[in-house]
């Protein structure tokens, strides 16, 4: 702490170094600022989720008493279906006391004994929507099944899954972009996608909520002008492929959330009377009188558009895939391509940011076409 006061210090004196040290700590420190403002702002989630849930109970040689309180306090609290596994030495008390709470609970004999194979069976007998994994001595309290699935009444995919797969949208960008090897375009895309968890909870519980046309144009700019700051900022001297690496990982990242908030409503919009069950669209342009905010108008719109996309684009996708490689096999017979090579650039340089660029020169005249194709043929 000390260190990163005095090197904070000698930054804000109109000295021209920059500590990596202080930078870091002071975003850890705005990312621990920013966790107790959101935590402040908690509250429990109180929605009840509506959906079938099995529950496998895994066992060895439990006290018959007390697996049968075990069962019973399972079977007070209504599953759809109770799956005993047996595993190891035949156990005929087991049994019986399976066979008092049938047919709710089911019982299956395995050999095989070992937690890990009984979990294996007892998962794929299983038919609900939900799983609930319970070891034979978990005594349940009043409640406990209706708290265990309550958070997937929130259809949201939450700050953990969308962190994991924010770093692993920088680092796939940038093996495709740029290459792991160039670190300054790997460093500006997981400064973008820290931005992007950052905000995560601002973004979908507060800003989203009211959202617009017009907002939503004005953020998509916002989140393109950011992150082109950043690869900016990381990109020296040779800024383009970093910033273009920033722009791409933040675009990602941005339409993620995005896309949470659009299938956060999917209920919603799968529930409406003027859907009738059939939430993929076959006929028209967008439901008649459905109503609803920005997000159940724009997944209704996505639905219509489905279909259609899908048909129009595989007519095209057989052609594309053969120009493209038959022109990618000559542009990398050409001369500046061994000159490339025999400069020391790695394969991937060479491949992506000299032979696909220009391969890519002789689909343009067919897109100019097809363009008109998709549009007039949907």
């Amino acid at each position: 702490m000390f260190i990163f006061l005095l090197q904070l210090r000698h930054m804000t004196e109109g000295h021209p170094e920059l500590y990596l040290f202080a930078v870091y700590s002071a975003l850890i420190w705005g990312l621990w600022v920013l966790k107790v403002v959101l935590s402040s702002r908690y509250r429990p989630f109180t929605g009840d989720y509506r959906g079938t849930t099995s529950v496998v109970v895994p066992v060895v040689d439990e006290p018959l008493e007390l697996f049968r309180d075990v069962i019973g306090r399972m079977a007070e609290q209504h599953p759809d279906e109770i799956i005993v596994v047996i595993n190891g030495a035949p156990n005929p008390g087991l049994v019986e006391v399976c066979e008092e709470f049938a047919p709710l609970v089911r019982w299956v004999h395995t050999p095989i004994p070992g937690k890990r194979n009984a979990v294996k069976i007892g998962t794929e007998l299983s038919t609900g929507d939900i799983t609930v994994l319970v070891d034979s001595d978990t005594v349940w309290t009043e409640g406990t099944l209706a708290e265990l699935v309550k958070p997937f009444a929130d259809p949201s995919i939450g700050i953990v899954v969308y962190a994991a797969l924010a770093i692993g949208i920088a680092i796939g960008v940038t093996a495709v972009s740029t290459g792991l090897r160039n670190r300054k375009s790997l460093y500006a895309a997981l400064t973008v996608a820290v931005l992007g968890i950052a905000l995560y909870f601002p973004m979908m519980n507060g800003i989203l909520n009211g959202m617009t046309l017009g907002l939503f144009v004005l953020l998509i700019v916002l989140t393109i002008v950011v992150t082109g700051v950043i690869g900016w900022f990381f990109g020296s001297p040779d800024r383009g492929p970093v910033i273009r690496t920033a722009i791409l990982t933040g675009i990602l990242t941005a339409g993620l959330i995005a896309l949470d908030k659009y299938m956060s409503y999917w209920e919603v919009y799968a529930n409406s009377s003027r859907i009738r069950g059939r939430p993929i669209a076959t006929v028209g342009a967008s439901t008649p009188g459905l109503g609803g905010n920005f997000w159940v108008q724009g997944i209704d719109l996505y639905t219509h558009l489905l279909l259609p996309t899908i048909a129009i684009i595989l007519i095209f996708f057989a052609s594309y895939t053969r120009y493209s490689r038959a022109s990618l096999l000559e542009v990398m017979n050409q001369d500046y391509i061994r000159t490339a090579r025999a400069k020391g650039l790695t394969e991937r340089t060479v491949v992506v940011r000299h032979a696909f660029r220009n391969a890519l020169i002789p689909i343009t005249t067919i897109i100019a076409f097809d363009v008109g194709a998709v549009v007039g043929g949907a």
